[in-house]
């Protein structure tokens, strides 16, 4: 067996007397040789395990389009809400304002600046770690 192969050989002791030797594979497939001692004694088994590879990693590659795909989507929607809310408050204390209240206002304007300023500055920097 090639000792790079994805293959764990295991020895497990039952008793001082006893022993269990075997192996595993991680992975969709097994390596050649242990896929050939498949093969002789079920016929055909190589064949399905290739077809079974090939439809996990069909899905494999589905889902990670999907993923990305709503990432996207929801970076871009958060990105659109964000500046709705900020368009909003940045009025609403432009109204404040021109009503008479200009310190209200001011307070509306720099808080609602502040928090978009800091909600970038925190995630980009969670971004990094």
């Amino acid at each position: 067996m090639n000792p790079k192969a994805n293959h764990n050989r295991k020895k497990l002791v039952v008793k001082p007397d006893q022993s269990i030797e075997g192996s595993s594979f991680e992975g969709i497939m097994p390596d050649p040789e242990t896929l050939a001692q498949y093969e002789a004694i079920v016929p055909g088994c190589t064949k399905q395990w290739m077809d079974l590879a090939s439809s996990e990693i069909k899905s494999r590659q589905k889902n990670e389009g999907r993923i990305t795909w709503t990432f996207k989507v929801s970076t871009i929607l958060g990105q659109i809400f964000s500046f709705i809310s900020s368009t909003m408050i940045f009025c609403v204390g432009c109204y404040a304002i021109s009503k008479g209240y200009a310190k209200e206002g001011a307070v509306i304007i720099t808080g609602s600046a502040a928090s978009v300023i800091a909600a970038y500055y925190f995630r980009s920097k969670t971004t990094q770690q």
